[in-house]
């Protein structure tokens, strides 16, 4: 993001986008209200925010003054101080608790939640000991001026504290946490920057004589906490950090961040900076870990990757924020003839596309996240300050800064773009490269921010200052958009024989898939009937339920016992 801008920005951190009047917008709003009354401070700052597959919403940040989620319920930091927070709501928009783990260090924080048994969480941390509650805690090993340990750990459903682990380094180190991702082998990746020549992750784990600074993604075992290997995807020969981690429901990932001089990747490929403020990298990662192909993004005077999302092919969406021409591998794929540009990259082994293209003429603009949907339809979030055109719609602004949401198809053809306005200044950004916007398994956006003067949008109305958590109806426009509808399920509980039954008689062609909470299909077949009989050997657990007849989709839930 240009500097000129970012500061006043931090105190917007991850603005979900919200939708205009004009079509269906937001579905339910919790506030997070401050104690705040400086008129250019939030008192505190979303960081990142996760989604289980049913629609649980997790938000991790920093309050700075007392926070308030709910009627008696408050996080109050130590004076001077900032208190890191995990907060839950349920699919419904209730809220369920908040966890305060007190100052641990103002450095980024991220978080995932893949599925229902609970959330985990990923940072560093400058003081001496973090206690997480249930008999859990973690110690600080390092002793050098402002050094900081790593810290991973995951709470249960219910807030409590599962397991934690730190990493570890020499007595001066640094880690910082660009991103956490559990993927469908059992496995949490945590990618991590290092200034360590060692890191330490017990015995028979320890990595020695490392040339620092670098990047690293440090792989765990997603039930016990244990650590299971370090993967070094590359060797610099100057600094050098990462930005994003992104996977699939096929364990394919995408890593992406900034160098300065040269980086060569495991596969071989060796990547040289010809920008002295750094170029950008994208890196596909096979299941295993192992890259498997490399860009370099850049430009003649200004780039920046700002978020990364991996769709159910493989295919990496890069959100980019750019001036000039936009650079790929030295070659020029895009002409910006305005002052700045948003764009998102697709790309893969195989080539590359630009599926979303928005010109501007300030650098009060950017596109700071991006989500693609099961049915391709990619959203985009960031703000602008002032009007812009995408595709047929003229988006105003009516404050000092909106928030923008654009919704592109699979082609890259744009379908809409809304904002959020009201004459006061929202904005939307990832400082430390969090999650701002996620989609849950029913294709349902969630977001999570904040709003530095009173919140009044689609009838919901906050006064002050502070954060919030929001669902989004995905629907805000009639454009190749399918139509929901609820599916009745009984018995529910079932033992894995059960009934479908349907508003209405599908067509011959519908299809009821049902799909675990990590958003694998475990079942399929035709549904050509209202009531479809069902008889499976599905294990205990909870499962969702669709069923697609091409113009509409039918979705509900069953437990197995």
């Amino acid at each position: 993001m240009k500097l000129n801008y970012a500061y006043f920005l931090l105190f917007l951190l991850c603005n979900p986008l919200l939708a205009q009047q004009a079509g269906p917008g937001l579905i339910w709003v919790n506030p997070i209200q401050s104690a705040s009354d400086s008129p250019d401070n939030l008192g505190m700052e979303v960081l990142d925010l996760a989604v289980s597959p049913e629609g649980s919403t997790y938000v991790v940040g920093i309050c700075t003054f007392p926070c308030a989620f709910a009627q008696g319920v408050s996080v109050v930091p130590e004076a001077g101080g900032q208190s890191l927070f995990i907060a839950k709501y349920r699919y419904d928009g209730l809220f369920e608790w908040v966890k305060d783990l007190g100052t641990i260090g103002s450095t980024p924080a991220h978080i995932a939640a893949p599925n229902l048994d609970g959330v985990y969480l990923a940072t560093s941390f400058t003081t001496d000991h973090v206690d997480l509650g249930n008999g859990i805690s973690v110690t600080r090993n390092c002793t050098g001026s402002g050094c900081a340990d790593g810290l991973v750990a995951k709470f249960g459903p219910s807030g409590e504290a599962i397991w934690a682990k730190t990493i570890e380094g020499d007595a001066a180190t640094y880690f910082q946490i660009a991103g956490i991702e559990q993927n469908n082998t059992g496995s949490v990746a945590a990618l991590v920057n290092y200034n360590s020549e060692t890191i330490d992750l017990g015995p028979g784990l320890t990595f020695n004589n490392l040339s620092a600074p670098g990047f690293c993604l440090i792989m765990m075992h997603a039930e016990t906490g244990a650590f299971t290997g370090c993967i070094f995807p590359m060797s610099s020969t100057n600094e050098v950090f990462s930005k994003s981690l992104a996977y699939n429901q096929q364990n394919v990932g995408a890593v992406s961040g900034t160098f300065y001089d040269q980086i060569t990747f495991s596969n071989g490929v060796t990547l040289n900076s010809t920008n002295p403020n750094g170029d950008q990298f994208i890196a596909g990662l096979n299941p295993f870990g192992a890259v498997e192909w490399v860009y370099k993004v850049g430009s003649n005077d200004y780039a920046d990757i700002l978020a990364v999302e991996v769709d159910a092919l493989g295919s990496a969406y890069l959100a980019i924020d750019a001036s000039q021409d936009l650079l790929l591998n030295n070659n020029s794929i895009l002409s910006i003839n305005t002052s700045y540009a948003g764009a998102v990259l697709k790309l893969d082994a195989n080539g590359f596309s630009i599926p979303v293209f928005i010109p501007y003429n300030t650098d009060d603009f950017a596109v700071m996240d991006v989500e693609v949907d099961q049915w391709g339809i990619i959203y985009t979030i960031g703000y602008t300050s002032e009007s812009i055109q995408f595709g047929n719609d003229l988006v105003e602004v009516d404050g000092c800064s909106d928030a923008l949401l654009t919704q592109t198809n699979a082609d890259g053809l744009p379908i809409g773009a809304r904002t959020i306005g009201g004459g006061g200044c929202e904005a939307i950004t990832n400082f430390f490269y969090g999650s701002c916007i996620e989609l849950d398994a029913f294709g349902f956006l969630y977001g999570a921010g904040g709003f530095l003067f009173n919140f009044n949008e689609d009838g919901f109305s906050f006064n002050g200052r502070g954060g919030f958590v929001t669902k989004i109806n995905t629907s805000i426009v009639s454009v190749n958009e399918p139509e929901f509808a609820a599916v009745d399920i009984f018995p529910n509980p079932s033992t894995g024989f059960f009934t479908v039954k349907l508003p209405e008689i599908p067509p011959s062609d519908a299809l009821i898939s049902i799909s675990n909470m990590q958003g694998q299909e475990v079942f399929r077949q035709m549904a050509n009937q209202q009531e479809i009989g069902l008889e499976t050997s599905l294990s205990a657990g909870m499962y969702l339920v669709t069923v697609k007849d091409g113009k509409r989709i039918y979705r509900g839930k069953i437990q197995i016992i």
